[in-house]
């Protein structure tokens, strides 16, 4: 699903998921966990928390009206609610909080699968 609309596939880790769906004419899209999980991104040094639901509405490069997801930053957890790629190119991964305007921007290489980036990088060269 991430894949069809231009997102890396470990933008969204799968650990613990017991159900997950998409309804393809809206675009909204569920996943329910088992537990709460947290995972630490190494590429760009972030650790996130996936709540046990978490709910968005997905389209061509972005992600929008997230909930259950959060990304520790400067000491303080922020509630991600977009997150968007460059077009048509995609080199960096977008995210957007409510909190203040809070936003930041990866290399998408940083959330990529190891078969991904190998792929990617064939394709730059």
């Amino acid at each position: 699903m991430l894949a069809e609309m231009g997102f890396p596939k470990g933008l969204l880790p799968m650990k613990n998921v017991v159900e997950c769906g998409i309804v393809r004419e809206t675009g909204f899209v569920w996943m329910k966990r088992s537990a709460p999980t947290l995972h630490y991104f190494e590429g760009c040094k972030t650790l996130a928390s996936y709540d046990t639901e978490v709910t968005c509405y997905i389209d061509k490069a972005k992600v929008t009206k997230i909930t259950g997801v959060m990304c520790k930053h400067l000491f303080m957890w922020v509630t991600i609610t977009d997150t968007t790629i460059d077009t048509p190119f995609p080199t960096r991964v977008h995210f957007k909080s409510s909190v203040l305007g809070i936003g930041k921007s990866f290399p998408i290489t940083d959330f990529m699968t190891q078969e991904e980036k190998l792929n990617y990088v064939q394709h730059q060269g």
